[in-house]
């Protein structure tokens, strides 16, 4: 086993290629040429300073977060690996 780690399109690339054999990504892959399975689930974590309005609340949800300011990762961050 070689276990490589790289952007989500490389490695969509890499396996459409025949490069590779089997893949692990963070998004959807979306293409009839190849079989998808969910392995696993993971919590994606929101972080506010003590005294924000939602430093209490231990379940956000989508609209909690409507009006904030959101910094996040994109692709190139794996944040499955926490």
């Amino acid at each position: 086993m070689e276990w490589t780690e790289n952007f989500n399109q490389e490695i969509k690339d890499l396996l459409l290629g025949g490069k590779i054999d089997t893949a692990y990504t963070i998004d959807h892959f979306r293409s009839p040429m190849v079989t998808e399975k969910k392995i696993f689930q993971t919590r994606l974590n929101a972080v506010v300073y003590k005294g924000h309005p939602l430093y209490e609340k231990r379940v956000l949800s989508l609209e909690d977060l409507r009006e904030e300011k959101l910094i996040t990762l994109n692709e190139k961050f794996s944040i499955f690996h926490s």
